[in-house]
Order: structure tokens, then sequence, then C-alpha cells
């Protein structure tokens, strides 16, 4: 999960220059942090549309992952 989220702030610094897509990656990437802190089930669907919106890559970990992590 630690994988996913560092996949995120390399999609959202890689993406900076295009602010629409910055502002909803931004609060996924938030979300995702504070879900992991917290422990926190991530449901399928905010998978998805990490997958989708955010980056391929973690994406795939975080569907792949296991969620005890």
């Amino acid at each position: 999960m630690t994988l996913a989220f560092a996949f995120n702030i390399i999609a959202c610094v890689s993406c900076a220059f295009a602010l629409i897509p910055l502002a909803w990656m931004l609060p996924m990437t938030f979300s995702l942090n504070d879900k992991i802190k917290n422990k926190e089930p991530i449901s399928v669907g905010f998978k998805v549309c990490n997958l989708i919106f955010v980056s391929l890559i973690s994406g795939i970990f975080l569907l792949v992952g296991d969620e005890n992590e």
C-alpha cells in the first residue's frame, strides 16, 4: 500500500503542469494516505478510480496488494 502511495506522489509531481487532472489526483492521494495511516479498508471502487484517474501502476498495486499490510 505504501508503494502505491509513492507512485501516486510520482504521478502527481509528473502531472503538476496540468491543473485540471491534478484537481482530482491530489484529493485521491491524500485520501489514500489517510486510509493507510488509519488502517481503514480501501474499497474496490476507490482502487479502480485510482487505477483510471491517478496512476496505472499504483492502481494495480492496490488491486493486487494485501489489504492487511
